[in-house]
């Protein structure tokens, strides 16, 4: 097999771990990486004993500069076109088939190597691609969407990442996809029960790991700090955001905390020790909101492998939110913006530490069953090799 894409297989953050840990099992020997310069490389959290190769495809200090809709939309283009070294590598390799996710440009260099090569192409889809094409004029929309669906249906595979993916593409492609959500690493930490100290009363803290890029996601961080500041809680905020810019910004109230970037493979075992409840929020509004209609928020991953309590706050059509809805007494959960719903949520919890060790007993049990690395892996394996 033969990946090609702009995002890294390597083991440090979002969309780039989660293609490590997928990719753990498979052959070494029966496996090469292709990545182009557009994304990060870690050559340190790579996969062992896997043939990796970069490729030259775009001038990156044109995608930070005032050029970056104009040059995002030549490389929409230009990715159509298969670059020399892809082309010896392709004939060096000789590969039964083609892997991608999508993802910037490269995920549709990858279909026009399948389809010269008349091999199948499995892709793999963690973000809801129509709504996220950021890095070219709107003008190109019509084209971008017309480019992935013909993609999408040429796929053998098409692995989305939760269920309301699946559907909506279904319904707009015309074409059945697969359902691979995120998964845990091989050798992640792994509990029978929640922690027994949540049973107790006392002061509440509520922590929060991933990304902060969102407005929505710091909106959500200053109103569950307000939500817990008369019980005197405190929130912890786990992200790779600089911790001391981070500090001064307005949202951060006096009982949140910064705490320092905690590797993934270590975060359940420091989200457990150190807090009592885990929040995730979905923006309400714009973009954001018809984004989460379809993504799903990989922490759930880590979150549910505490055996914590969460407690979730977003819009009612959230993938996110519908997971938890399906799956009963996983989360408390707040679909109203209104911040006196959430308010009330916290209180619950803070109030009754036996729904605390409840729905953490609950999150415990079908994170493993959703979540585990062995169930990902069957369903990748058995897409491909269909």
């Amino acid at each position: 097999m033969l990946y090609v894409s702009d995002v890294a297989v390597e083991s440090t953050l979002g969309g780039e771990l989660l293609l490590y840990r997928l990719l753990r099992k498979y052959p070494s020997d029966r496996l090469t990486i292709a990545q182009s310069n557009v994304g990060r490389s870690s050559p340190e959290e790579r996969l062992p004993n896997v043939q990796y190769e970069r490729y030259a495809f775009a001038n990156t200090r044109l995608l930070d500069s005032r050029l970056t809709r104009w040059y995002g939309s030549w490389l929409h283009q230009k990715a159509k076109w298969v670059p020399s070294k892809l082309k010896r590598l392709v004939d060096q390799v000789r590969p039964e088939a083609i892997l991608t996710v999508w993802h910037d440009y490269s995920w549709l260099t990858a279909a026009r190597i399948a389809r010269n090569r008349e091999l199948p192409l499995h892709l793999i889809l963690h973000d809801d691609a129509p709504n996220l094409k950021f890095r070219a004029h709107s003008f190109l929309r019509a084209l971008h969407e017309g480019d992935f669906g013909r993609v999408y249906r040429q796929a053998e595979s098409r692995l989305c990442v939760s269920p309301a993916m699946e559907r909506v593409y279904e319904a707009r492609y015309g074409v059945s996809g697969t359902v691979l959500y995120p998964a845990r690493g091989w050798e992640a930490a792994h509990y029978e029960r929640p922690p027994e100290r949540i049973k107790q009363g006392g002061e509440l803290t509520i922590g929060y790991a991933g990304a902060l890029h969102a407005p929505g996601f710091k909106r959500g961080l200053e109103k569950v700090a307000e939500a817990v500041a008369p019980f005197n809680g405190t929130v912890f905020v786990y992200s790779n955001a600089p911790p001391e810019k981070t500090k001064r910004e307005s949202w951060v109230k006096d009982n949140v905390k910064i705490k320092k970037f905690v590797h993934p493979e270590n975060i359940v075992r420091e989200l457990r020790e150190s807090v009592d409840v885990l929040f995730a929020v979905s923006s309400f509004d714009g973009n954001y909101r018809k984004i989460a209609k379809t993504n799903f928020q990989s922490k759930m991953v880590d979150y549910t492998a505490t055996g914590l309590p969460i407690l979730l706050w977003g819009p009612e059509d959230s993938s996110t939110i519908r997971w938890a809805r399906e799956k009963t007494g996983t989360a408390e959960v707040v679909t109203s913006p209104n911040t006196d719903d959430l308010q009330n949520a916290v209180e619950q919890l803070v109030t009754h530490p036996e729904l605390r060790y409840e729905y953490g007993r609950t999150a415990l049990k079908i994170g493993d069953r959703c979540f585990s690395a062995e169930e990902a892996w069957s369903t990748f394996s058995e897409a491909v090799s269909e």
